[in-house]
């Protein structure tokens, strides 16, 4: 029964987590060059991006969205299927590989209200994504 039990929460694991990356705890060390460029070009070109239609990504204006700061950001880890297959753990973790993406907040008045990815390409930092719902970052 056990065996069964630990077979089915493996396989939900497997099927949450190989469409969408399973984070690092919040503790994660972000490289400071990372957040560098999050804090600089990353929000300045989200901002850019939202302003573009601030209500269709759940602004009421161009002003609340130049009110966003950046917040706390974690590196994005994937599933390692070599690791999965020889793994002996339970904890998703210890089979994940990190990735050169990092998902950061951004807060406005210190309330968390949508996130952005910043990842690597051709060794340059560029912001991959902005918007997006932060409750889904803090789940994580």
């Amino acid at each position: 029964m056990k065996k069964v039990f630990y077979a089915a929460l493996l396989c939900g694991s497997l099927s949450a987590s190989i469409t969408q990356p399973s984070y690092a705890s919040i503790h994660s060390q972000v490289p400071a060059e990372v957040e560098k460029f999050a804090q600089t070009n990353g929000v300045m070109e989200a901002k850019k991006l939202l302003s573009l239609s601030p209500s269709d990504v759940g602004f009421t204006s161009k002003d609340e969205v130049d009110q966003l700061t950046l917040g706390p950001g974690l590196q994005i880890h994937s599933i390692d299927a070599e690791k999965l297959r020889k793994s002996t753990a339970h904890s998703l973790l210890s089979v994940s590989k990190p990735e050169q993406e990092w998902e950061f907040l951004l807060e406005k008045d210190g309330q968390a209200v949508t996130s952005i990815i910043i990842g690597k390409e051709h060794g340059n930092f560029v912001l991959q994504r902005a918007g997006g719902d932060a409750k889904n970052f803090l789940s994580s």
